[in-house]
């Protein structure tokens, strides 16, 4: 009696009943989404850091073109083998003419010009310097979301863009180049650049992802993109002149940075494929810190470590990861 109760019970209200189940499984799933994507932007975060302090000492004495042309060349193999090893190598059949469009553009303008721009940040004023610089790309990503999907600047915003002004004023640029016999003004100015392509690349991937929600296939698009304009706009002599030229310590570093620069990538992509932006963003924020504590290890004879600096350096975390916090809706 009581058991058939029960299923009258049931019947008289199954929308409800699903609805319930339903709303538990989709709040279980969001949870196991964001920390699959904090995870995942944890595992970017450390692997752009990676690549910035294995390329720092051999960027002392060389042409930023050719770490660029070895992080292109990784980067396609790296991420051609992921698309075979997570079978998505089928979906480069599927992908429309915008879907190319937007990950070509992600590739030339991300991979290929702003990777070779923040080499040459780095070259001149340090990995130590540009990469808090690189760092103020966030202000740049809220001041395009603010202009194209008409968000409003708030307190937070506000506070976090403050902080992150005092922490760069802050930086020992100028000690930082001539530890590195750089340029001040080609460093700083490099790096700022950067920070604005990288601050409009993530509204192209995102955008991307919403179309075609293959994130090691858009990888792989946007880096093979990238090295078909790479090697149309770069004379292949040069480049193997000057690769010969380089010491085997310099071509492993290369190498190794490539790899990391690649995992970091298709990180950040699968991250922004799961996760909200509020979660992958301020953790993608905190390079800056995981970049001194290895060019500590890796290029400490040509990078500065002063209190000054790793001060400035968490100020500039802090105010990217206040800003990122409080625009809820970052594309």
């Amino acid at each position: 009696m009581g058991g058939r109760h029960v299923v009258e019970k049931d019947n008289r209200f199954p929308g409800l009943m699903d609805s319930v189940i339903g709303s538990y499984v989709g709040v279980e799933c969001l949870i196991a989404n964001g920390f699959l994507g904090a995870l995942l932007a944890l595992g970017s975060a450390l692997g752009f850091a990676g690549n910035r302090a294995f390329a720092s000492r051999p960027l002392v004495k060389s042409d930023p073109v050719i770490p660029t042309y070895f992080t292109l060349i990784v980067g396609v193999v790296i991420t051609g083998l992921a698309m075979f090893l997570f079978n998505q190598e089928s979906t480069l059949f599927h992908t429309t003419i915008i879907v190319l469009i937007i990950f070509a553009a992600v590739g030339v303008f991300h991979f290929a010009i702003g990777r070779q721009i923040s080499y040459l940040a780095e070259k001149n004023i340090g990995a130590n310097q540009a990469s808090p610089l690189i760092s103020t790309q966030i202000v740049y990503a809220v001041l395009f979301a603010i202009a194209i999907l008409g968000e409003s600047i708030n307190a937070g915003i506000a506070v976090g863009t403050v902080l992150i002004l005092a922490g760069v004023l802050l930086l020992e640029v100028r000690s930082s180049a001539a530890k590195r016999g750089g340029k001040i003004k080609t460093g700083y100015v490099a790096a700022l650049v950067t920070s604005v392509i990288f601050g409009i690349s993530p509204l192209l991937i995102k955008v991307g992802l919403s179309i075609f929600d293959f994130y090691v296939s858009s990888t792989f698009i946007a880096y093979a993109a990238a090295l078909i304009f790479y090697a149309l706009t770069r004379r292949p002599s040069r480049i193997v002149s000057a690769i010969n030229a380089l010491p085997p310590y310099a071509v492993l570093f290369y190498v190794i940075a490539g790899i990391l620069a690649a995992l970091g990538q298709l990180f950040r992509f699968a991250a922004l494929s799961i996760a909200p932006i509020v979660i992958v963003v301020p953790i993608l924020a905190s390079h800056p810190i995981f970049t001194v504590l290895m060019t500590r290890k890796l290029a400490k004879d040509y990078e500065v470590f002063r209190p000054r600096t790793i001060g400035a350096i968490v100020i500039v975390v802090l105010g990217t990861i206040l800003v990122s916090l409080s625009s809820g809706n970052l594309p």
